[in-house]
């Protein structure tokens, strides 16, 4: 009995490696290029977001904390300056209809829920996808942490040179 409760024991550490070792891989992928290459904002859901990029690090689904967030996010940031970028602008994937309409809808509060991944080929202190009614409609990149993996990533590239 001792070495069947063992080797379920065992099977189970086993998944759980497995599942880390897969999601590691996912976070791997995580860079600016593969965001823009992998994400249409107000198509995007959230089960694919997981697909691509793995579990995220930290979910917020409290609205209020959400959106206070959101609109105080500082000017002059680093989603600033790729916005600013004619590169990152023209490859971004994005339905503007969807996107205003979700702002005219609801106002103050457009989103009930972002999602913040770190990784370590991202360069970037972490990545927020603001979400709606399980879609991604927007992204908040974080402050530069790493500048030498962040210059290898096409767009990042762009705006520290």
């Amino acid at each position: 009995m001792r070495i069947k409760t063992l080797n379920l024991f065992l099977l189970g550490i086993f998944c759980v490696f497995l599942i880390s070792c897969a999601n590691q891989e996912k976070q791997r992928k995580l860079t600016v290029s593969n965001i823009v290459e992998n994400v249409y904002f107000t198509r995007t859901t959230t089960t694919e977001l997981k697909k691509t990029f793995g579990a995220p690090q930290k979910v917020v689904k409290h609205a209020k904390k959400v959106n206070d967030t959101y609109f105080n996010i500082l000017g002059g940031d680093v989603t600033d300056e790729l916005n600013s970028s004619k590169t990152y602008s023209k490859d971004s994937k994005i339905d503007m209809d969807k996107y205003n309409k979700q702002f005219d809808k609801t106002e103050d509060n457009p989103f009930d829920s972002y999602y913040q991944y770190r990784g370590d080929t991202l360069g970037l202190k972490y990545v927020r996808f603001y979400i709606a009614d399980k879609v991604v409609y927007d992204i908040e990149y974080g402050p530069v942490t790493d500048k030498l993996v962040a210059k290898k990533d096409k767009y990042l590239r762009q705006i520290l040179d």
